[in-house]
């Protein structure tokens, strides 16, 4: 994602914020700031609002997000796969991809991988009259495909979609002292331009890294004050504010 698109993520979440907030008016002035602060937002009696904007990432790391890798490969091999089968002109089937986690796949390997998995439905297709499984490790599947599961669906074009079961969790208390940790580094900073500092965690649930669904309880708590409030966006309508100092 380039710069200039993250600032456009950034304020949107930040104008969805306020727009669920009963205090912020809308006369309020909300302006992209410069770093570090993302947002600030100007109430009509002048006190200064700064709102430090960061996607949710449940396996943030300094090399990047293992989770989100995991689903940029595997939507690469299975795009790969619908190509290559598109090639040899095989019936058009609905086939669900699950791959193993984790796995590593080089990039100069992806082609490859995908025409060995059309191979195998290829040979696969004109026997299939109901939903068939076929495991990896069991056939010709690449090793790092668990499992292929082809339905006979008729389709305009070849489809392989990736199926991803059991891979998301319930946002927690950790996850967010794990996100606070992380941007308090620049607390000082961030109230240098503000009058009170506000972290909003935004939840992009199209990436891997931000499969979490809320919390199974309405609340939820964290020991950290070093933010004035702390807020996590779930889309476009559902919020929550996170209990500090508790």
């Amino acid at each position: 994602m380039t710069r200039p698109e993250q600032k456009r993520r950034e304020f949107a979440a930040a104008e969805q914020l306020c727009s669920l907030l009963p205090e912020i008016p809308r006369n309020a002035v909300i302006d992209p700031s410069d770093e570090p602060l993302d947002i600030v937002v100007t109430l009509p009696t002048g006190r200064r609002i700064g709102i430090e904007v960061t996607a949710f990432v449940r396996d943030r790391s300094a090399a990047g997000s293992k989770l989100d890798a995991y689903q940029e490969m595997s939507t690469k091999i299975a795009r790969a796969a619908e190509a290559a089968y598109e090639n040899v002109g095989g019936r058009y089937l609905y086939c669900q991809l699950h791959f193993k986690l984790p796995f590593v796949c080089a990039a100069r390997d992806v082609e490859a991988i995908g025409a060995r998995i059309a191979e195998v439905l290829r040979l696969l297709a004109p026997t299939v009259e109901a939903t068939v499984e076929v495991r990896g490790g069991e056939s010709e599947l690449p090793l790092i495909v668990e499992k292929l599961v082809v339905q006979p669906l008729a389709l305009p074009m070849p489809q392989f979609a990736l199926s991803y079961s059991d891979k998301w969790e319930y946002l927690s208390s950790a996850h967010v002292e794990a996100t606070i940790t992380e941007k308090a580094k620049k607390i000082h900073s961030y109230r240098a331009k503000a009058d009170e500092v506000w972290l909003l965690v935004n939840v992009n649930r199209a990436r891997m890294s931000a499969w979490v669904e809320p919390p199974e309880y309405p609340m939820l708590s964290v020991s950290s004050d070093v933010f004035d409030r702390v807020f996590v966006l779930f889309g476009s309508s559902r919020m929550l504010e996170v209990t500090l100092g508790a």
